[in-house]
Order: structure tokens, then sequence, then C-alpha cells
């Protein structure tokens, strides 16, 4: 479910298959939240998911560095933020 200024997004490229976000952005589209509604990740991956979202906050993007040791689930993330903005 989405309220105003929120969008799903989702990605398949991940080591534990699908992950999906949602996201909330203010009046000026400038986020600010990113909720992981379904992820299996384990390990450095688990990491990325707990903090690459905190990141993409504060700098507005989705372009982040990507969390060492955990590239395909740095990219699913980032490719699920990149779905659900392109949608606003």
């Amino acid at each position: 479910m989405v309220g105003v200024n929120q969008y799903l997004g989702r990605s398949n490229v991940g080591v534990g298959n699908e992950v999906v976000v949602r996201i909330t952005v203010d009046d000026d589209k400038k986020l600010k939240d990113i909720e992981i509604l379904k992820q299996s990740e384990t390990g450095i991956g688990a990491q990325a998911i707990e903090s690459m979202p905190k990141e993409m906050i504060s700098k507005n993007t989705y372009e982040v560095d990507s969390i060492s040791g955990a590239s395909a689930t740095s990219r699913a993330l980032k490719e699920a933020v990149k779905d659900a903005m392109n949608k606003i």
C-alpha cells in the first residue's frame, strides 16, 4: 500500500531474489524515507540493506557507493529505489 508521496520499487538482481522498497518524498520530491518491504539478503548484504538507505536519503539519490563485499545487494537496492523514483 502506498500513501501520498509514496512509491514502490522492485529489483530482482539481489542475491536473495526480489528487493521491494517503498520511498516517501516531500512536496519538493526529495527523499524522506526508504522502507525495505521485502528482501532476503544475508551476511554483508544485510549490512548494505541497513546502511545504504540512510545515505540515499541524506544525499537525495540512489547513486551512492556500494558496500564492499555486497555488490549484488547494493545493485539490487539501488535498482529498486531508482524504480520507485522513476514513478514520481
